[in-house]
């Protein structure tokens, strides 16, 4: 569907767009010229008003392309009313029918080239392979300046069946009025446009794929790291990179800080080693594992001794959370409930035995001024506040343990779970979650 030529974006026009526009754009009647002529002359007034309260300062180079965009406007109108009457004058009995008051008149409206109309305000993400399955979701002035190239580039049909390019390609996803619709750019200024299943091929300028490139990988860090949305690959569709809505976080578990009881004390820090019953790397292996998954925001996380003296003492944290989801429907949302983990603070006197005088001796310890931070795969934990799903395995006595560390626990964001592991970052929703628990069962 075509959309009205945004009138916004002649703002930073410059004597090339101005050429195009007179080229590019067809002759409108009489009352259209004098519609028109009138919006501009009002958005002119508008932004070179003086109050009694404020003073609206323009600066010269601001004044001029304005002046010229009037000036343009202005003398295409009156040369295309001007044509409009000489010709129908040419063609009719008298010069009074030219208009007659009697026919309706039909306003042709400046439409642009773009195939899909006229992007400003929509919203936009893109993917590169640099950080993909990630979208950026792209800021309003960008979108702006994609609008621009687009809306006055030509757009012009290729051959669907024409190979495609070596080398990168980049997605440029668009929510167009509930009708989303993806363009994929490719090296040899060709462009895919998809929608509602469809596909077809176009042809560019090099200076649209240039603004292309340059929203897809802004030279601002920051503003990639910050606006990077979590999609699973399957989701990469028109309509599936919408299902998520909220950036990756800089940190999905963090280093909680020291116990009061002992910020004052010695700490040793040491690495837990156990026999795992599998590689709990895998999340698969971590559901063959579990009974459960329950999803819920972390309250609080607190320490204790776990083990005896003959095997070996050791630390675990527990964490209480507040119940939102229960996948087997035992736990009711709303309920409190405590899931253990491996890892924690342990005071040196629940750690060795006071009758052990060689652990003492060797280690130089002060028995009553001394913890041990024991780690499992890290010394992170989850976050207060945040929400996670949780694989367990329920415990005599009414608490659950989690099943893989925190490689069992998914940092909720928005409509997806995070899974952290060694080799980075997975995205799971419910649904693959809930399959991986039945897959057990």
């Amino acid at each position: 569907m075509k959309k009205k030529l945004n009138l916004n974006l002649l703002e930073n026009a410059d004597n090339e767009t101005i050429k195009i526009l007179s080229e590019q754009y067809p002759p409108v009647d009489e009352e259209e010229f004098l519609r028109l002529f009138d919006k501009t002359e009002k958005i002119y007034k508008e932004r070179t008003e003086k109050s009694e309260n404020y003073i609206t300062v323009v600066s010269k180079s601001k004044m001029n392309i304005w002046f010229k965009i009037l000036a343009t406007v202005s003398a295409l109108l009156v040369v295309t009313v001007i044509g409009i009457r000489l010709e129908t004058m040419k063609n009719s009995e008298s010069p009074s029918s030219a208009f007659p008051d009697n026919t309706e008149q039909k306003n042709p409206v400046l439409e642009i080239s773009a195939p899909f109309g006229d992007i400003s305000g929509d919203k936009v993400r893109c993917m590169a392979p640099a950080y993909a399955p990630y979208l950026l979701d792209i800021t309003d002035d960008v979108v702006e300046k994609l609008a621009f190239a687009f809306n006055f580039a030509k757009w012009e049909k290729a051959d669907i069946n024409k190979p495609r390019p070596d080398g990168e390609a980049y997605s440029v996803f668009i929510y167009n009025d509930g009708q989303p619709f993806r363009l994929i750019f490719y090296s040899d200024y060709t462009v895919d446009y998809e929608k509602d299943g469809d596909i077809s091929k176009y042809s560019i300028s090099d200076e649209v794929y240039n603004t292309v490139c340059s929203a897809v990988q802004p030279e601002n860090s920051s503003l990639l790291s910050s606006n990077l949305i979590p999609c699973k690959i399957e989701d990469v569709t028109t309509e599936g990179v919408w299902k998520n809505n909220e950036p990756v976080p800089e940190k999905i578990f963090e280093i909680p800080a020291v116990p009061d009881e002992f910020k004052e004390k010695t700490i040793i820090e040491k690495i837990l080693v156990y026999n795992l019953p599998c590689d709990f790397d895998k999340i698969e292996n971590i559901a063959k594992n579990s009974e459960n998954i329950i999803t819920g925001t972390v309250e609080s996380l607190s320490y204790r001794p776990s083990g005896n003296y003959e095997t070996g003492r050791n630390a675990e944290t527990i964490i209480s959370i507040t119940v939102s989801d229960d996948a087997n429907g035992i736990v009711s949302p709303g309920e409190r409930v405590e899931i253990i983990t491996a890892g924690g603070y342990i005071s040196a006197r629940d750690m060795i035995e006071v009758s052990d005088k060689d652990v003492l001796s060797d280690e130089n310890i002060d028995i009553d001024n001394t913890c041990y931070k024991m780690m499992a795969i890290s010394e992170e934990k989850p976050m207060l506040g945040k929400e996670y799903a949780f694989f367990v395995a329920s415990r005599d006595n009414g608490e659950y343990s989690a099943v893989g560390v925190e490689y069992g626990i998914l940092y909720k964001c928005d409509n997806l779970f995070i899974q952290k592991n060694s080799a980075g970052y997975n995205f799971f929703d419910i649904n693959d979650l809930m399959g991986m628990l039945r897959d057990v069962e």
